[in-house]
């Protein structure tokens, strides 16, 4: 991992990332040279740490949302839909 101060979760991010496309577009397999080299490439740029930890939490919240909200599926009428949709709270 980079000497600077990164979270370890989006450290292992970028790595099942690299792994991810690597695998996908059939390139040899990184090595440890290799995933130093791009992490601290990706470390390097403001920008897209910032993104990649907004990607981490984007995932991190589905996966919290999956598991706590309560899903109720019913089926309903197009109209009954927009009623419901656009009724204001009184």
């Amino acid at each position: 991992m980079p000497s600077c101060k990164i979270s370890p979760n989006l450290f292992l991010l970028i790595l099942e990332i690299v792994v991810h496309l690597n695998t996908q577009y059939k390139v040899h397999v990184p090595t440890k040279k290799d995933i130093d080299s791009i992490t601290a490439r990706i470390f390097s740029n403001e920008e897209e740490v910032k993104r990649m930890t907004h990607q981490l939490i984007s995932e991190k919240l589905l996966v919290l949302y999956k598991e706590k909200v309560n899903k109720k599926i019913t089926e309903t009428s197009y109209e009954k839909y927009i009623e419901l949709a656009y009724k204001k709270n009184d």
